[in-house]
């Protein structure tokens, strides 16, 4: 893993099942959009911590579009019901389509 200097930026993605509205189990107040992006600052030991997230589109239209975000990626959050296996399947499937 490379070390990280002070101030740098951290850039993440998420790709969640777009059937089983999973995002609305995890964020309290939820607008629906194409690509929503949220920048987080804080500090840990004393380094600063810049966090983008980037909340991909789920739809079977924007697939071809949808890798063009993780190359710039450190980390690519997946999100599912867990309580429905066949979510796991889902955003697997997103996720490595962008391979």
């Amino acid at each position: 893993m490379k070390e990280r200097r002070a101030s740098q930026k951290l850039s993440s993605k998420s790709i969640m099942d777009p059937n089983q509205n999973v995002k609305c189990k995890i964020v309290v107040n939820y607008v629906p959009t194409v690509f929503e992006n949220y920048t987080a600052s804080f500090e840990i030991d004393t380094q600063r911590i810049e966090l983008s997230l980037w909340d991909t589109s789920g739809s079977p239209y924007y697939d071809n579009v949808r890798p063009l975000s993780y190359p710039d990626s450190d980390a690519v959050l997946i999100c599912f019901d867990i309580s429905r296996p066949e979510t796991l399947d889902s955003v697997l499937k997103k996720a490595s389509a962008g391979e």
